[in-house]
């Protein structure tokens, strides 16, 4: 089995996102990109391809530099929302998408027991159903249920099983 070489995972909140990315990293030698920021992004020398990315609207740049880095690669991003439409030029430059659902309730539960912010949990909740429209749209058919209501999360081979089917 084996999955896409260029990938960005993103979803609810303490769905375990992180955590698969690792997974990843570890286990089947993926470049593991945790944060999309600027000094997470200079460890790869990769923030200038990104910059520009986002200046020119077009994600090509920095896919090109990440494939330079000689490894399959996982992006998890939090982004900011109002970024939708930069995560669809990543799809259509052949970075394949993925959505980690889960229960919210659960997720808020793991999110607090964690030490962060039960009001920063809900305003991302917020504005993820206030764009759920787009968001489904943009990752489905690859979105899966990572957390259930009783706050089990799928095990990382289950994860890489179920998109390594899809790949």
């Amino acid at each position: 089995m084996s999955l896409p070489h260029l990938m960005l995972i993103a979803g609810i909140p303490s769905a375990g996102k992180t955590y698969y990315g690792d997974w990843l990293a570890a286990k089947q030698g993926f470049l593991h990109i945790d944060d999309v920021t600027a000094n997470h992004l200079r460890l790869f020398g990769l923030h200038q391809a990104w910059e520009e990315a986002l200046l020119l609207r077009d994600a090509h740049p920095f896919i090109v530099e990440l494939q330079k880095q000689g490894h399959p690669a996982v992006l998890n991003w939090a982004f900011p929302l109002d970024c939708l439409p930069f995560v669809g030029l990543m799809k259509h430059a052949g970075v394949t998408l993925w959505w980690f659902d889960a229960d919210i309730e659960a997720a808020r539960r793991e999110h607090i027991r964690n030490g962060k912010e039960a009001a920063a949990f809900d305003s991302q909740i917020s504005d993820i159903t206030a764009h759920r429209v787009q968001i489904d749209t943009l990752f489905r058919p690859n979105v899966l249920q990572v957390l259930t209501p009783h706050g089990e999360h799928m095990a990382p081979e289950a994860i890489f099983e179920a998109m390594s089917r899809s790949a």
